[in-house]
């Protein structure tokens, strides 16, 4: 969040896709953070949504495992 909310000199040079890809592990990481925090309801939330986007990620290989996927989906402790 810091590197967001102040940036680096280093961030002016880095093409654009980088950028969002930065952006979008951080604001995961602080999702994941809040919804952690609500409890045990919230770690099985977010354990699906880390689920998902494995297997989205797994999807776009030539030969896909999802086993990576489902392990991320029961993953419920930190």
């Amino acid at each position: 969040m810091f590197a967001i909310a102040f940036g680096d000199d280093d961030d002016e040079t880095k093409p654009y896709h980088k950028k969002r890809a930065k952006i979008y592990r951080v604001l995961n990481s602080m999702a994941d953070g809040h919804l952690r925090g609500m409890g045990f309801a919230g770690a099985v939330v977010a354990g699906l949504k880390n689920g998902m986007l494995e297997a989205r990620t797994e999807s776009q290989k030539k030969n896909p495992n999802y086993m990576d996927a489902i392990v991320e989906m029961i993953k419920i402790s930190p």
